[in-house]
């Protein structure tokens, strides 16, 4: 019966003898997946006959560039992902029995053909069936874990087994190394899932990580073979889960299980890395053999003579103290490239379990390395030659285990770190030493005291954040050797910046000289070395970790410290932003500069107090001038840091969220009003207000003379309500009382002595009042009594008298 979902997949696999190219050019996953959804099972089962054909292979035909075998592993691996758990119950006994026997007959073809080209194919078959198929899954669905896999995980142990150790006796090549890393993971995962079946093979499975491991260097004058870093990691988680395989027992029970002969998790894995750092303290007393280590802390009598099965080094220095630096960088680190060694891979690789790791006794080795130094009297001239040679490795390595050790286990080495003094050792190494370790040592206070991300190399590591007391001298004994390399990196010796010509006439050998004569002297920072430049960059980075401390009061010539710091470290940043950066393409000079101008920011925006308070002008100024250079990383650098400086500057700013609708910050207007701008002025309540007000003033009452008769009454006083004008004085909430004027009744006799009527009075009245009458006035300015009707005037209002209110100089006098 045809498939129409799977038909182009199944055409494309009878097609291709192998099959390699059908997974990609039709879309496998996607057939599979709508084949599954619409419920074609005749088109799975056809596609599961294509894997059993491909299953059922020789190994002969799985050695060539495109092997049935990974095929088919693929499309198991797809079927399993697309169709559920019901493939597994389905095929999964039969693709466990078929892999099987794959692997029993690579095993017997290595023994026999000795060819490794069929390796890296069941090394992918085996992968996923047991990983997949025999894995944790595996162990949620109980009848399928008792039925089909119980029975095969000690037999396919066996066969991986059996293949790893043949592999191991050849010589490595790439791909055989990848082969041996992906069995090497499954064996890590079974051995976690299976412990109590794997225990049988722990004895076999320990001797063949200590042979990959160690087995290059158990000879003198074997040379470290390097060994490729995934088989290197993979080996080493199996050989850190080994201790799953003992006794589960807690610290209370650990006397009565070792005596009744059952050894505990914790004490396998105790037992590992001590051998390892018996090793490594046997390796670092041999490589300077002249010192006296056991004041330092190490005794190599108490280590184990043939630790990791190494034979011992020869007598003869010339022999005995290369062996022994190589061992050391083999198990601690490598100074050259920088490469973990094996026993901080091992301290690091995560235990289900809590374990007994020996921090103290690896701070004391790591510090003891930092203070390797030669000692000729006690040395011949060749042996110290040689031992000169190995001291600065050996502290390169000891300030790299000393970081490796304070990143992994953090706060539990804080107290080691403060009590055996390596802070000190290390800021001694960053005073004294010159090269390469003074750098080193100078990252390492980096590592050690910042709480954010830091550059080791390549890599970005966290930060220790190991805290200091403020009052503490390590505090000025750290600022001071930060400050030193920023200093020297400003400072120019006087061949660099002298513009004077030379006495002499220059010869061809005297270039060199003569060069840095005619340097500019905004240039002349560029004739520093790189070393130099990068030893800057890692002082400017400890001062940033170490300012909060010298801001503070807490012991004298910390603010001093501070402030020469910070302007240290502007002093560099204008030097570096004011060079022409005619070698623009020397990444050393761009970069670092883009370091310092970094550090510089964080100082600033970290830090926001008074000390960083009095450059900040200056640091806007470059910041501005460092945004428009040419060159794109400082440029870059320059712009990031002035958005930072920005908002120490003017804090006021908020900044703005993407979280929070900026449309609800908004003022709301509403669309009426949106043309009227109210005035903020005392007494002001819109125009709205003023208008009506003004509005209803018809009239204004004049004010008559007052008589100078006082012999006749005078007839009851009447007041006239006049809209008050806005008082400065009042809030703008309040409102001004009205304001009335009193008009006095007219006198009953005539005045005998009448002043002159002002010439409002004179505008109004068409003749004298008369005896006993009222003061006649229109009837627009008369006033109403509450609820009297008002007079009606059918004259035009434009035709009324201007009326005006203006008081004479006379009646204020009065």
């Amino acid at each position: 019966m045809s498939s129409p979902v799977l038909e182009p997949l199944l055409a494309a696999l009878e097609a291709d003898a192998h099959g390699e190219d059908a997974l990609w050019s039709s879309e496998a996953e996607h057939l599979i997946r709508a084949a599954v959804l619409e419920g074609d099972q005749d088109g799975l089962h056809s596609l599961e006959k294509h894997i059993s054909q491909r299953l059922n292979t020789p190994v002969a035909l799985n050695e060539d560039v495109s092997p049935p075998w990974r095929t088919a592993a693929r499309l198991m691996s797809m079927m399993l992902s697309q169709a559920g758990w019901k493939v597994a119950e389905t095929f999964g006994a039969t693709w466990i029995q078929r892999t099987h026997t794959h692997l029993d007959q690579v095993a017997q073809r290595l023994r026999t053909a000795g060819a490794f080209a069929a390796l890296d194919t069941s090394a992918q078959l085996a992968a996923f069936v047991m990983t997949d198929l025999m894995g944790r899954e595996s162990t949620a669905h109980p009848e399928y874990h008792r039925v089909v896999v119980a029975p095969w995980i000690s037999k396919c142990a066996q066969a991986v087994l059996s293949l790893l150790e043949l592999a191991a006796t050849h010589p490595l090549s790439s791909a055989t190394a990848l082969a041996m890393s992906r069995l090497m993971d499954v064996l890590a995962l079974h051995v976690e899932l299976y412990a109590h079946t794997y225990r049988t093979f722990t004895p076999r499975i320990h001797a063949l990580c200590m042979q990959l491991l160690f087995g290059p260097l158990a000879s003198p004058a074997s040379a470290a073979a390097p060994l490729p870093e995934a088989l290197a990691h993979s080996t080493m988680a199996l050989l850190a889960s080994l201790h799953l395989t003992g006794a589960l027992t807690s610290d209370a029970s650990m006397l009565s299980s070792a005596a009744s002969g059952k050894v505990s998790q914790a004490q396998l894995w105790a037992a590992t890395v001590t051998e390892m750092l018996d090793a490594a303290m046997l390796a670092v007393c041999g490589s300077v053999p002249s010192m006296d280590w056991f004041a330092l802390g190490l005794d190599p009598a108490l280590a184990q003579p043939r630790a990791l099965a190494w034979e011992l080094p020869s007598a003869d220095y010339d022999e005995g103290i290369p062996c022994s630096v190589r061992r050391c960088e083999y198990l601690l680190g490598s100074a050259a490239s920088g490469a973990m060694g094996m026993v901080p891979l091992y301290l690091t690789m995560p235990t289900p379990r809590p374990v007994p790791v020996p921090l103290s006794r690896c701070v004391a080795l790591a510090h003891a390395m930092m203070q390797a130094r030669t000692t000729s009297s006690r040395a011949t001239v060749d042996q110290a030659r040689l031992e000169a040679s190995a001291a600065p490795k050996l502290r390169w390595v000891g300030t790299q285990f000393l970081v490796q050790l304070s990143l992994a286990f953090h706060e539990a080495a804080w107290p080691l770190i403060h009590g055996s003094g390596v802070l000190r050792t290390l800021c001694l190494l960053a005073e004294t030493e010159r090269g390469s370790v003074r750098l080193v040592a100078m990252r390492a206070l980096h590592l050690l005291l910042s709480r954010g991300l830091c550059s080791w190399g390549t890599d970005r590591l966290p930060g220790a954040g190991i805290p200091l007391d403020p009052a503490s001298p390590l505090v000025q004994r750290i600022a001071h050797a930060a400050i030193q390399p920023l200093s020297e990196l400003v400072v120019l010796e006087p061949e660099l910046w002298t513009s004077e010509l030379p006495l002499k006439r220059p010869r061809s050998f005297e270039s060199d000289t003569v060069a840095q004569v005619d340097r500019m002297p905004q240039d002349v920072i560029l004739a520093k070395s790189s070393l130099a430049w990068d030893m800057a960059c890692a002082g400017a980075l400890v001062l940033v970790d170490v300012f909060s401390y010298t801001s503070t009061s807490a012991a004298p010539g910390h603010r001093d410290l501070a402030r020469a710091g910070a302007l240290c470290l502007l002093g560099a940043c204008e030097a570096v932003l004011g060079a022409r950066l005619v070698d623009a393409s020397d990444s050393t000079h761009v970069v670092a500069g883009a370091q310092l101008v970094q550090a510089l920011g964080q100082l600033v925006m970290m830090h926001h107090n008074a000390l960083v308070s009095h450059i900040l002008a200056r640091v806007y100024a470059v910041t501005m001038r460092g945004a428009q250079s040419s060159t794109p990383v400082l440029r870059a650098a320059c712009q990031d840091v002035l958005g930072g400086v920005l908002t120490v500057i003017r804090p006021r700013a908020p900044p703005l969220v993407d979280a929070v609708d900026s449309s609800a910050l908004e003022e709301r207007v509403d669309a009426d009003g949106s043309d009227q701008i109210p005035m903020p002025l005392p007494g002001w309540r819109g125009p709205v207000a003023a208008a009506a007000e003004i509005a209803h003033v018809d009239a204004v009452v004049p004010v008559q003379p007052l008589s100078t008769a006082t012999n006749e009454p005078k007839a009851p006083a009447t007041s006239t309500e006049v809209p008050a004008t806005e008082s400065p004085c009042l809030e703008p909430t309040q409102a001004a009382p009205p304001a009335t004027i009193d008009v006095p009744a007219p006198p009953l006799a005539e005045p005998t002595l009448a002043p002159e009527a002002p010439p409002m009075a004179k505008a109004v009245e068409a003749e004298p009042p008369r005896r006993g009458s009222p003061v006649s006035m229109p009837a627009s300015s008369m006033p109403m009594s509450k609820g009297a009707a008002a007079p009606t005037d059918d004259s035009d209002e434009e035709a009324l008298p201007e009326l005006h209110m203006d008081v004479s100089d006379e009646e204020d006098d009065e």
